[in-house]
């Protein structure tokens, strides 16, 4: 009799402390909370943090991201720092025939300035610019006073 083992998600490596990791059930409670304690901050810039109520509403989106990651069609990856969820950086939408990316992201406000989404998104266009999946990319986040420097 073998155990089944559960997969590991890709991951992306930035620095020693700070790692991509695809999106996977195993994180809808520590995205829920950190989606929660940055709501009302996120809001300014961002329409869906409004409609986000309960736990099981997020894991239903991170089930329907899982699929579209696993089909190239999206792809969605929470920043660690030091083990600890700290944002999300994603493919909101790949078109495969001219495989362009559009980009979106949000950091956790009391890690915002620290350069960890700039970071971040150098090894995430990097390692799919290698992988041929993706030449365009377009950015498609919201300004903030620490993008902007």
């Amino acid at each position: 009799m073998t155990a089944d083992i559960p997969a590991v998600p890709e991951s992306i490596p930035v620095t020693d402390a700070l790692t991509l990791i695809a999106i996977d059930e195993r994180y809808v409670s520590d995205l829920h909370q950190l989606v929660v304690k940055n709501q009302r901050w996120l809001q300014q810039s961002l329409s869906w943090p409004a409609e986000v109520r309960s736990e099981d509403e997020t894991r239903r989106h991170v089930q329907g991201n899982v699929m579209l990651h696993q089909r190239d069609y999206a792809k969605m990856f929470l920043l660690f720092l030091d083990k600890q969820l700290v944002g999300v950086l994603s493919f909101n939408q790949i078109e495969p025939q001219n495989k362009t990316a559009y980009i979106g992201y949000w950091i956790d406000e009391e890690h915002q300035g620290q350069g960890l989404l700039s970071r971040s998104l150098q090894a995430f266009i990097r390692h799919y610019a290698a992988s041929g999946l993706v030449r365009r990319f377009v950015i498609a986040g919201w300004r903030t006073p620490a993008a902007t420097r």
